[in-house]
């Protein structure tokens, strides 16, 4: 990786970065907790020396929709998913078109001597870099090359087209194997461990360092996963209790049943309403009053949105509104989402495997918060493999500005793989506007998951069905032209009617009563957000799990029933 030190070129045209080192504590892998870990990097910022950056910068991340939908995948299809990591990942990869030099400093040298046992470095002098750096602007897109060109090159993978971290591969004796890579972070999904390990190993034949063996993954990206026997479990407990810790909230008391924001209109227009100070004085008085950043724990928020849980999603959305100046109300509905978190920190979106899986552990099911029976009128699943949503919207929700607010969610196996909240951009004149606007955000969701699963040969033969309350929103989907009352709807929202021309999708009707994206687009009551949550985060079990289990325990009676024929 590095060459012989020389003193320091004279040429300006030559780049030299300062080295720099950094230490902290990271996960580690292998042992899920907390170690300490120092990292050299070269500093490529343009603060930093004079780095000329010839080639592309860009290199794809996983998406968290496509996060999700690996782990429905692997439930559905009743795989196993192990985990790899890739050891000074960016090394691998070939050096930037611009060669480079680094400046050492004191705790490199000593490195350079006392650890290696090479002659000491002169001060002034640097070191060429014979391999590609992490810090250097074009690292990423190296190694995100380097790593694709293995993948797709070597391995015989292909990446799906709005993905490209997602892999796929069929053949004749394992049939279809699935990674999912985060940077230099794998999960690799096949029908049998022995698949997995197969493509471990031919990914470790084209690596200089070894790969750390996870197997059968617990954490990924910053997620937790539970693999059992009977289902996929996407969490952050992790992450929750970590921020909750930081922030002192652990010993807040809160309902026996809480929900993230109150339902009540005279709350929400409390909330809407309400002015922030507008001195910077006065709002850091009020910053520092409340004890905590209002911008920082929106964040905080907006990552345990992302990851999995979609049951704060209205309130985070809502409060990310006045994060330019926020008031006191808006700091007390914030730190009321952290307590709700901490007090449900365990909960996760549960993906239903059609059979169990033997080799995996057998935990406990999880249970719904609400009468089983009164989930029975919502959409069920007869096929793991088949993409259904729902959508729904408010008209006019929003008090200051009179806009509408909108959500959508898609499931695959019992779970929510794909979850919006959205303010919608533009008043909607109308309920039947607002909610057609909403559908064409549903229709690109579906058309978006639909790609990825025909690629990997998952096709979607019947339309997706989207569940949609507003019969003038779904018969204008049907209609194949503007009517004479929705000619000021923006034309470019009718595109939908060539989706569902082409039965692409298709806009189902439901009763808003049983409309599971309603708590998407507001806060609703205690009965309705647990009904809705146990729906969209999987804690009730469709019925191709409860079709199973019943054909296995007919077997089972039938099975002892003719047992003393069978051995007389």
């Amino acid at each position: 990786m590095f060459g012989e030190p020389c003193p320091r070129p004279l040429d300006d045209e030559v780049v030299v970065l300062p080295w720099v080192w950094s230490y902290l504590y990271k996960i580690d892998p292998v042992l899920i907790e907390d170690v300490a870990k120092s990292r050299g990097t070269c500093n490529g910022g343009p603060r930093h020396g004079k780095v000329i950056t010839i080639a592309e910068t860009y290199a794809a991340c996983v998406e968290q929709p496509a996060h999700r939908l690996m782990w429905a995948l692997i439930a559905a299809l009743n795989f196993v998913g192990l985990g790899i990591d890739v050891g000074n990942a960016f090394a691998e990869a070939p050096p930037p078109k611009d060669p480079f030099f680094m400046q050492a400093d004191t705790q490199f040298r000593e490195w350079w001597t006392q650890c290696l046992g090479n002659p000491p470095i002169p001060a002034g002098w640097v070191i060429p870099i014979l391999k590609n750096l992490q810090g250097h602007p074009e690292g990423p897109r190296l190694w995100d090359n380097h790593i694709r060109g293995i993948m797709v090159k070597n391995l015989g993978f292909k990446t799906t087209t709005h993905e490209q971290c997602f892999y796929y591969k069929r053949t004749q004796t394992d049939g279809l194997i699935l990674i999912l890579r985060q940077v230099d972070d794998f999960i690799i999904a096949a029908k049998s461990m022995q698949t997995c390990q197969t493509i471990r190993k031919e990914i470790q034949g084209h690596m200089a360092n070894p790969l750390n063996d996870l197997g059968i993954i617990k954490r990924f990206n910053g997620v937790d996963i539970v693999q059992t026997r009977h289902y996929v479990k996407v969490h952050c407990e992790t992450y929750l209790a970590r921020i909750c810790e930081h922030h002192g909230w652990t010993n807040e008391k809160c309902a026996n049943k809480p929900v993230p924001m109150k339902s009540d209109s005279a709350y929400q227009a409390i909330l809407q309403l309400a002015e922030g100070p507008e001195s910077m004085k006065e709002q850091h008085q009020l910053e520092e009053s409340m004890g905590f950043s209002y911008r920082q724990a929106i964040g905080e928020l907006i990552f345990a949105l992302t990851i999995c849980r979609i049951d704060i999603s209205i309130a985070v959305i809502t409060l990310s509104q006045y994060s330019e100046n926020p008031a006191k109300e808006h700091y007390q509905a914030a730190k009321a989402v952290f307590v709700y978190l901490w007090h449900t920190r365990e909960d996760g979106i549960y993906y239903w495997r059609p059979e169990p899986r033997e080799d995996l552990p057998d935990t406990a099911l999880p249970e719904t918060t609400t009468d089983p029976s009164r989930l029975k009128m919502f959409l069920d699943f007869e096929n793991p493999l088949i993409t259904k949503g729902a959508g729904d919207s408010t008209w006019a929700s929003d008090r200051k500005h009179r806009r509408s607010m909108g959500g959508i969610v898609f499931m695959i196996a019992g779970g929510a793989i794909y979850y919006r909240t959205r303010l919608q951009p533009t008043v909607a004149q109308s309920s039947t506007e607002a909610e057609f606007c909403n559908m064409v955000d549903a229709g690109k969701a579906a058309l978006y998951l639909r790609s990825i699963l025909d690629e990997i040969g998952i096709e979607q033969i019947l339309p997706t069905e989207i569940l949609a309350d507003n019969k003038g929103a779904r018969q204008l989907s049907n209609a194949r032209q503007p009517t004479r009352r929705t000619r000021h709807v923006d034309m470019k929202q009718f595109v939908i009617l060539q989706w569902t021309e082409e039965e692409r999708i298709d806009y189902s009707e439901v009763s808003t009563h049983n409309n599971f994206s309603d708590s998407l687009t507001k806060p609703t009551g205690r009965v309705k957000f647990y009904e809705h949550n146990d729906i969209m985060m999987g804690r009730r079990r469709p019925i191709y799990v409860k079709a199973a289990h019943a054909f296995k325990m007919l077997l089972s009676s039938t099975y002892s029933s003719l047992k003393p024929f069978i051995f007389s």
